[in-house]
């Protein structure tokens, strides 16, 4: 269990690295620096921008027939880390390579 930030204990599974977290991505939570972290910070403004994103880049692949998906909140693993990018892009390639996995692992993502 873990307490948030909003003092709510939450039921998460035991996640002691990166490849437990690959695993098993628990809800609304990164791997970071080697810890579970909960993704806090999000605002009003900043769903606005991020559905607006969304919506452009969704846009923008269906006009050009390039095809692939956009994702929000996609857990995704960087080269040390397990994040959750506010939106990504999967090319097709991509999505038939990860399908219906939990996480993109080995997606290579540009985080620090």
């Amino acid at each position: 269990m873990l307490v948030s930030k909003h003092n709510e204990i939450v039921s998460i599974p035991e996640i002691h690295s990166l490849e437990d977290f690959i695993a098993n991505p628990p809800d609304g939570m990164e791997w970071v620096n080697e810890q579970l972290v909960e993704k806090t910070g999000m605002t009003l403004k900043h769903s606005e921008i991020q559905g607006n994103i969304y919506f452009y880049w969704r846009s923008y692949i269906n006009s050009n027939q390039q095809g692939g998906k956009v994702y929000t909140e996609v857990p995704c693993r960087t080269s040390k880390q397990g994040r959750r990018p506010d939106v990504a892009y999967l090319t097709p390639e991509l999505v038939a390579q990860f399908g219906n996995k939990s996480c993109a692992d080995g997606l290579k993502v540009a985080l620090p």
